[in-house]
């Protein structure tokens, strides 16, 4: 199986559109989403319902399926944001291909894929036995063993093309590749000195290219 797995949209449409056109242009079967899919929490209740109703209309135009969860973003005064569509990992987990999509820390194996907006100190301290592990919220594109930091697709200042990316995900007979695809901003960080906390992809802005130079703690995993 082959899908495109993306996080932090921020209820940026244009980003989505741009992202699905890509991800079908590469082969992608389905589409991935860790989280913060509106911008809620800071814009409203009433403004992250019109931006997921958008977004859900956008995916289910593209007629690609989705699996997805939601963020800390898309919460406003204790009330989430309601989402239509199918695949949301809160509800079941979802079954492709022999292998397991889930959001429940019990229901890992070796032919699962575990999939959350936050990474949690437990994940950061030990490996998990997932196949991979995929998660959001820190805004920092990265790949390291099995794991699979989703990064960012928006653009806060809404000018030009979206900023960030997204990664291809193949899954063939237990073993994976992964891509980085590029929407616009980002390089990668190589960096000496962090090089065994595996690859990072960040913002052409950054002073320092490497986010263990600029937050160790913040970032670095334990195993």
């Amino acid at each position: 199986m082959k899908f495109a797995a993306a996080s932090d949209l921020h209820g940026q449409c244009r980003s989505l559109h741009d992202l699905l056109e890509r991800a079908v242009d590469l082969g992608a079967e389905f589409l991935v989403l860790g989280g913060d899919l509106t911008n809620a929490e800071y814009a409203g209740y009433s403004t992250g319902m019109e931006q997921i109703a958008m977004i859900s209309s956008i995916i289910e135009s593209s007629g690609m399926e989705t699996i997805y969860v939601l963020g800390n973003r898309d919460q406003a005064g204790g009330r989430c944001v309601e989402c239509d569509l199918h695949g949301d990992l809160a509800k079941k987990d979802v079954e492709v291909d022999g292998y397991t999509f889930t959001n429940r820390p019990d229901g890992i194996g070796k032919r699962s894929i575990y999939l959350n907006h936050q990474l949690g100190p437990v994940f950061r301290s030990r490996r998990s036995g997932a196949l991979l592990v995929l998660y959001g919220h820190d805004h920092v594109p990265r790949f390291y063993q099995n794991y699979i930091g989703l990064g960012y697709l928006n653009n806060p200042d809404g000018a030009g093309g979206p900023r960030g990316g997204f990664f291809m995900i193949e899954v063939d007979d237990g073993k994976t590749g992964v891509e980085y695809v590029n929407m616009g901003g980002m390089i990668e960080s190589c960096c000496s000195e962090h090089a065994d906390q595996g690859t990072f992809y960040v913002p052409y802005s950054w002073a320092s290219t490497c986010p263990m130079c600029r937050n160790d703690e913040k970032y670095r995993f334990h195993f």
